[in-house]
Parts: structure tokens; C-alpha cells; sequence
């Protein structure tokens, strides 16, 4: 705004903006008659240098609400991994996953075929194991802005889905008092371990 004759327009400032907004504007010049001229148009975009919130992960066996599986214990059902984050500046972009929380981040999550599954604005994924493994995990969530969180607390998945397998060692060929007795031993390639021999 000016009331002299040729005057230029040469900055402006726009306040009470948030952090990773965009601002359209248009810049309008009118003079003394009530004469305007041609908008011009434009947009802000501003700055969002504040990370997304440390995710949480909750573990269900079974299903999403499924009772609590206990990081680092063996199971044979499907794990349920519910990741939370939160972003006030541009929102959640995705989340990553690792195996030591320092390297080897992978990409989106969701695109990894884990039957997974985001809320309307990213601030929780669902994805499920079921498979056999045992690993170490870490979670961090990547905002809009490209922003990326602390790690996540470790925890540890351990799915045995392989029936143990029981080799004879033999026994009497005698029968004593009425029975006769073999033993066997079992291994059980699936990682969670066999109860003991059998007989």
C-alpha cells in the first residue's frame, strides 16, 4: 500500500503462519478511483524442521487385537506390530524398519507386501508377521518435510512355524515285564527348541 505517484511494491510480510503450510495469495493494485488492476497470484510454502514424535510399537498375537505378545518369546501364530508417531509440522510421510536401529533402513513399510494397512493420517501402521524368523527390530517414522525421527525401542520377533522332527535311536528287541521300549531324539529346525527327548 502506498499513496505515491509510481510507487513499487517491494516486500511484504505475512504472519500467524504454521509450520509446512501452503499460503496462496494475490497481490491486487488499485489507485485513488477505485481502478484495479490484474491479480497476480502466488503461494508460501513454509519450513518444517521439527521431527516426528519416537514411534511406539504394540505387539498382538493372533490379530490386531489379539492378547500382548511379549518381545523375544517363540510362538507359531501371526505377530501384529500397531506402530504410533506423531508429526505437528507436515505429517507422517512412512515408516522404516531396521535390524541394528543404524543401517540398512528399508523404504515405506507399507510397500513391502506385509499385509499392512495405515490410518487416515499415517500416525499408526498395522503390519503383521507370519512367518518363521527371529530378529531384532527398530521403527522410525519420516515426515512430509523429510524429517525423521528417534529410533524406536528394540524388540525382538521370534516365529517357529516347523513341526521338530523325532529320529529313533533304537531299543530292546526283547520285550521285559510286557513292554518294550524305544527312544528318539528330536530336533526341531524351526529355532523355538524341543521340549526333551521322547520315549
Amino acid at each position: 500500500t502506498s499513496t505515491a505517484a509510481n510507487a513499487t511494491l517491494t516486500s511484504c510480510t505475512m504472519t500467524g503462519l504454521n509450520e509446512y503450510q501452503y499460503y496462496p495469495y494475490k497481490v491486487c493494485v488499485t489507485d485513488k478511483v477505485g481502478n484495479t488492476t490484474s491479480c497476480s497470484t502466488g503461494g508460501i510454502t513454509t519450513k518444517d524442521t521439527t521431527k516426528p514424535t519416537k514411534p511406539t510399537v504394540t505387539l498382538k498375537l493372533g490379530s490386531a487385537s489379539g492378547s500382548a505378545y511379549s518381545s523375544g518369546s517363540w510362538t507359531n501364530q501371526d505377530v501384529y506390530h500397531i506402530v504410533t508417531s506423531s508429526d505437528s509440522g507436515s505429517g507422517i510421510a512412512y515408516y522404516q524398519y531396521s535390524h541394528d536401529g543404524k543401517t540398512g533402513w528399508s523404504g515405506d513399510i507399507n510397500t513391502l507386501g506385509w499385509r499392512s494397512s495405515y490410518n487416515s493420517d499415517k500416525t499408526q501402521l498395522t503390519y503383521v508377521f507370519w512367518w518363521g524368523m527371529n530378529y531384532n527390530f527398530y521403527i522410525r517414522a519420516v515426515d512430509n518435510a523429510g524429517n525423521v525421527s528417534d529410533v524406536s525401542s528394540m524388540f525382538t520377533v521370534r516365529i517357529d512355524t516347523e513341526k521338530p522332527k523325532c529320529t529313533s535311536s533304537g531299543g530292546s528287541t526283547s520285550w521285559t515285564t510286557g513292554s518294550r521300549t524305544l527312544t528318539g531324539t528330536c530336533s526341531d529346525e524351526g529355532g523355538s527348541g524341543c521340549k526333551g527327548n521322547v520315549s
